[in-house]
């Protein structure tokens, strides 16, 4: 970039001299994983966080067998809202401007396949103790300890308010006790928005490199929450989708280390 306006050479060069061709961020070099609600769960040990600063939070290999990646992903948006209030006077044209409460909302889309539903993916940091009936456990590691997460308060989730069932240990039955699940007729499809699953939080962590596999920057959302889930068939289609809207209390910018997903 120009130092100054001086610098500026239209007929020659780049506004922005230092750009390299091949350094843009693109969808095949990002990331998203669903995690703990908080930041400060993903591991007790790990996440290092500042006293009363989050911000620059490291994330170590530690954590990262927490997080799971969510796979088929076909869109997916951020935003942030901050409004602000006008406030004029008698004898000015001029304004003041008054800062809102700042909203935050995300928007996904995914294709569905035979393995865990989009609602499930989400949820993937839940206790296996909580859901054992209705679906497997997703993450390779566990939280440190459910009671010092605030986990030790996840509701006991019971049949008739059942998210959806899963490849579990092959037991249970529906409502009207006529269909016996087990492992070959349910696979993590989770669909019933409903249940006191969803009336938890949950958290998304986004992870951005550039094209040549340089770490761009990352971030966590916490305090996820569903407001509206959907799916659609198509006679013309080959596909079914799943799409997912809600809100999230706030961004905080992490610092991922270098990690291995497969735990190598």
């Amino acid at each position: 970039m120009a130092n100054v306006l001086r610098d500026w050479k239209w007929s020659g060069n780049n506004v922005q001299t230092a750009i390299v061709d091949g350094e843009h961020l693109s969808a095949e070099s990002a990331l998203i994983l669903a995690a703990p609600p908080r930041l400060e769960q993903l591991s007790l040990r790990e996440a290092q966080i500042a006293q009363g600063n989050t911000v620059g939070a490291n994330v170590t290999p530690e954590a990262h067998s927490q997080l799971v990646p969510i796979g088929l992903l076909q869109d997916f948006t951020v935003g942030q809202t901050k409004p602000q209030q006008e406030i004029f006077e008698i004898g000015s044209r001029l304004r003041y401007f008054v800062d809102g409460r700042m909203r935050a909302s995300f928007q996904v889309s995914r294709i569905m396949y035979f393995g865990p539903s989009l609602m499930r993916l989400l949820y993937a940091y839940v206790p296996a103790s909580k859901i054992s009936r209705f679906a497997q456990q997703l993450n390779a590691g566990t939280l440190d300890n459910d009671a010092l997460a605030g986990l030790d308060q996840f509701p006991e989730i019971e049949d008739f308010d059942a998210p959806g069932y899963g490849n579990n240990a092959g037991f249970g039955i529906d409502q009207n006790a006529l269909v016996q699940n087990s492992i070959d007729n349910n696979r993590d499809f989770w669909i019933n928005l409903l249940s006191l699953v969803f009336n938890q939080p949950t958290g998304l962590v986004v992870i951005l490199k550039g094209a040549n596999n340089r770490a761009y920057g990352s971030f966590y959302m916490e305090s996820v929450k569903v407001e509206n889930h959907g799916f659609n068939v198509s006679s013309g289609a080959v596909i079914i989708s799943e799409t997912l809207s809600g809100q999230f209390k706030r961004v905080i910018p992490i610092r991922v280390q270098q990690f291995s997903l497969t735990g190598g």
